[in-house]
């Protein structure tokens, strides 16, 4: 009886641990947009762009590389410390034209032993740093809104992603190149949120991609948007967004993970969390996460990381406000 009561307590304190090293949900700033919604996509100081960020075991640095215009790199800042690199591409929420916009987020990944290739120019620093706002909710008899005092020249596209990895897999076979024979190209990740989410869709039959992640977006949830569809996808491929108030997202998402069944998909979201994510929080918030945990298993074959994702009781399964929906992954 003794044993039995103490292997009870022993698995209550386990699964109390479990929870207690998932964040809350979700974590919110302080600040507010003009509707008076809270703002969790975050706001970080800002560092020069050679300042190592990141809280994985190969701080990262972000730059604009002269044969790749388009884009912004994020890559350990100790390149012979970190080992051969698997490839990661992002497609930013909006298709804004700022590969430094999810600079928290991306060198969150990138410190984990990643290349990181953004879609976006190296943009003005407050496109890094400031706020960004919930969608707007127009009002009848509204006057037309101001223009954003820091726009974006151009949206990006889905081509980008494809000259990302036409530019990675060049450079690791180019001898002279600073990335020769250090990238990975067995493994590579596309991944993007909301309008970024449908570019890494509308690339999904590129037989280079090993996995995928879409964040807050779906086949389907951007009218225009060109996509291959959902026979497109070869890869594992996580779905991560928020709740159904919150998210635009929601109601494609769960429709995009009920219909496939060729590989293996864990569709993820959290109560309380919005379209815009936790991207620009420290570490990337809940979505860093979540992230971080998908590459590591997926990609690095990290028996922790997989904890977040397998099992019935998975470390996600059982947080605080998270729904958890998987087919062939356990």
């Amino acid at each position: 009886m003794k044993k039995l009561v103490a292997s009870v307590l022993l698995a209550a304190l386990c699964a109390t641990a479990v929870q207690a090293a998932m964040p809350p949900a979700p974590i919110y700033t302080d600040r507010t947009d003009e509707q008076g919604k809270p703002l969790p996509f975050g706001r970080l100081p800002w560092f020069p762009n050679d300042r190592p960020m990141g809280a994985g075991p190969y701080p990262a640095i972000m730059w604009a590389d002269p044969t790749l215009p388009a884009h912004v790199l994020y890559a350990p800042a100790d390149l012979a410390k970190a080992g051969k690199l698997p490839i990661v591409t992002w497609g930013n929420g909006g298709c804004i034209n700022a590969g430094n916009r999810f600079r928290a987020f991306l060198s969150e990944i990138s410190s984990n032993g990643y290349l990181v290739l953004a879609n976006g120019i190296m943009n003005d620093k407050l496109m890094e740093t400031g706020a960004q706002e919930n969608p707007p909710v127009p009002k009848p008899g509204d006057p037309p809104r101001a223009p954003n005092p820091n726009p974006a020249p151009t949206a990006t596209n889905a081509h980008q992603m494809t000259e990302s990895l036409d530019w990675a897999f060049a450079e690791n076979e180019r001898k002279g190149s600073k990335w020769y024979h250090k990238l990975d190209t067995t493994k590579v990740a596309v991944m993007g949120q909301s309008c970024g989410g449908a570019q890494a869709l509308a690339v999904a039959d590129d037989p280079r991609i090993t996995l995928l992640g879409i964040f807050s977006s779906a086949v389907g949830m951007i009218p225009g948007a060109t996509s291959k569809g959902l026979a497109a996808i070869h890869t594992p491929v996580l779905y991560m967004h928020g709740d159904a108030q919150r998210d635009v997202a929601y109601p494609s998402a769960r429709a995009n993970f009920e219909a496939i069944n060729n590989v293996p998909v864990i569709e993820a979201w959290q109560e309380g969390l919005g379209h815009i994510g936790t991207y620009g929080q420290e570490k990337g918030g809940a979505n860093g996460m979540v992230a971080v945990a998908w590459l590591n298993w997926r990609l690095k074959g990290d028996s922790k990381a997989a904890k977040m994702y397998v099992g019935k009781d998975c470390e996600l399964c059982v947080g605080p406000g998270w729904h958890v929906f998987k087919k062939n992954i356990d």
